[in-house]
């Protein structure tokens, strides 16, 4: 897998997770509130450890 293709999942997580969170934030749902921030979060380790992380764990010629 690509690094263009896990940067644009990392960021879908995160975009979605942030959408979650302010929509049913509004409506006062503590839930799927907490879901949506969660995701969120998956979003930003997914981000770190799959795409920043691997730059350091692969060869340097």
């Amino acid at each position: 897998m690509g690094k263009r293709l896990r940067t644009a999942i990392g960021a879908a997580m995160i975009a979605v997770g942030a959408i979650q969170t302010v929509l049913y934030g509004v409506q006062g749902e503590v839930v799927p509130t907490a879901l949506g921030a969660t995701f969120g979060v998956l979003g930003v380790a997914y981000l770190w450890i799959e795409v920043y992380g691997a730059e350091s764990d692969r060869p340097h010629g």
